[in-house]
């Protein structure tokens, strides 16, 4: 048993390296868990384009480019739409002063929990 899951793994490893151009001390790293690399900074993934195509939309009259995805989900029987952008465009009042890069590097979504939550939890208890 042990023998049959050591050539699986090593099937899996070669196969990896092969399709994914990866070495073998990276995708065992992957498989234990372990980090792809090590610092002391933590970044936050930022898509330019979705924001860039926003700003060239108010300008372009011909209106070439495709509308921006948006997520939706479905919250107490409305449909809400969740786009990074328009969380930047239609921010609060307060972080008025923050620039775009500022905002992405110091706002992140939370969720807020409604008093309807709140009211279940106090009648489950």
């Amino acid at each position: 048993m042990k023998e049959k899951a050591r050539r699986i793994m090593t099937k899996v490893v070669n196969l990896l390296s092969a399709k994914m151009e990866m070495g073998a001390p990276m995708i065992c790293m992957y498989l234990l868990g372990n980090p792809d690399h090590y610092t002391d900074h933590q970044f936050i993934p930022f898509y330019w384009q979705s924001f860039v195509s926003e700003a060239r939309h108010a300008f372009d009259t011909e209106n070439l480019e495709p509308p921006q995805k948006v997520a939706l989900l479905q919250k107490w029987g409305k449909i809400v739409g969740i786009s990074p952008v328009f969380d930047y465009i239609y921010h609060s009042h307060r972080l008025q002063h923050l620039f775009l890069y500022e905002w992405v590097t110091c706002c992140k979504r939370v969720k807020i929990r409604g008093k309807s939550s709140k009211k279940t939890e106090k009648k489950k208890q």
